[in-house]
């Protein structure tokens, strides 16, 4: 007996945004064009490729608006990235939960 393989509709319960979105709708597409570099190799804690990809998504925070920060605890590192004060119009185009990033 297979198991019964899930309708693509039950798997993806939202459309997919394309990359030609408006850069304040969220596209998936979009956020997809930044995993070559922060997949590119792991990134364990105290390593040079943790400070590439911690850099970088500095840099594409900072290029997007946001104040990024870095917060250090032992050897744990977290990008918070805020926006300016004033309401929040954006949504991350990263796509990153609530723009917290765990490096």
């Amino acid at each position: 007996m297979t198991a019964a393989i899930p309708s693509r509709s039950i798997l993806f319960l939202h459309k997919v945004t394309l990359v030609t979105a408006p850069a304040a709708v969220f596209s998936v597409e979009r956020a997809m064009l930044h995993l070559p570099v922060i997949a590119l190799e792991p990134h364990p804690s105290v390593s040079a490729a943790q400070a590439a990809v911690r850099d970088y998504l500095v840099q594409q925070l900072t290029v997007l608006g946001f104040q990024p920060e870095i917060q250090k605890s032992s050897s744990i590192e977290n990008v918070v990235a805020r926006l300016p004060s004033g309401p929040c119009r954006h949504t991350c185009p990263l796509g990153f939960l609530s723009c917290l990033l765990f490096v």
